[in-house]
């Protein structure tokens, strides 16, 4: 299978959902980080799919394994269940034709997976509800733009934006907020652009952005929309229904999405980049 057949392949569920109105990285997830049968956790492009697939289905489980997996500790994929295609890229060897010399190169494969609740394993029990507090992401907020010398600016008048040549956040006022969860989800978005600025992650969508709407552009979207989520995650904020998106917003993202299919992957990983970064600048283990 050609690599964008297969990128085309994990991200035809977010493609479905779109066209449902569903937006995969604006979805609560009440759960610990997905992982696999071994405990590890997913990462990236990987985290966001899977994380979105268990919202959409309702799933209790955060645990997740491929066919063989389960039938090797003896239990077995109920009927009807359909598994969900992530990514994995083999490492090989390849001889540059320019200088002669050896180089890593990378081949992206797929693999299917189930949830533990479409078998019949027992299913561990995963704690998912976290008091609606704000005092963790409030905390990090003031811990993360503190240590990095971020400025806050707070106006009634002002539409959410990070600016990189100012390195500052710009903010509305917490009351021009339809709630607390969409103040902070907002707010961990801008925190995730300012990742990208040159002196920390330097991601081009923030060093070098030409204009509105362009491949990095996009791109630099879906990085902060699925870190903010993965930060919503990590501070017990949930986001439910505090977006109404435009239709020419989910008409964007599906065209995007068709035709360059590997951009929900690439995201996922830059966003994971930029998460950790905040976490770690603020004192906190990712």
């Amino acid at each position: 299978m050609a690599q964008n057949e297969i990128y085309t392949k994990i991200v035809q569920d977010i493609i479905d959902g779109l066209k449902q109105g569903v937006v995969a990285w604006q979805m609560p997830y009440k759960l610990s980080v997905p992982v696999n049968c071994e405990g590890k956790a997913y990462r990236g492009g990987n985290r966001a799919v899977l994380q979105f697939k268990t919202t959409l289905k309702g799933y209790t489980s955060n645990q997740w394994a491929t066919f063989n997996q389960i039938r090797k500790v003896g239990g077995c994929v109920k009927k009807g269940e359909k598994g969900t295609a992530i990514a994995f890229y083999k490492i090989f060897k390849k001889t540059d034709e320019a200088t002669g010399l050896e180089r890593d190169a990378f081949m992206i494969r797929y693999y299917t997976v189930f949830n533990y609740n479409q078998t019949n394993i027992e299913i561990k029990a995963v704690d998912s509800e976290t008091e609606q507090t704000f005092k963790d992401a409030d905390k990090l907020e003031v811990e993360y733009t503190k240590t990095e010398g971020i400025k806050i600016v707070h106006d009634a008048k002002t539409t959410p934006s990070y600016s990189p040549i100012d390195d500052d956040i710009r903010m509305p006022s917490r009351s021009g907020f339809s709630s607390e969860a969409e103040y902070h989800t907002t707010f961990f978005h801008e925190m995730v652009h300012s990742t990208g600025h040159k002196d920390r992650l330097s991601r081009t969508g923030i060093t070098d952005l030409k204009r509105m709407g362009d491949n990095n552009y996009s791109k630099e979207e879906l990085i902060a929309e699925i870190g903010a989520n993965f930060l919503n995650a990590e501070c017990g904020v949930e986001s439910e229904a505090i977006k109404k998106n435009s239709q020419s917003y989910i008409d964007h993202w599906i065209k995007a999405l068709k035709t360059t299919p590997q951009i929900l992957l690439q995201a996922g990983k830059k966003a994971e980049e930029s998460v950790t970064y905040i976490l770690d600048k603020a004192g906190k283990k990712a």
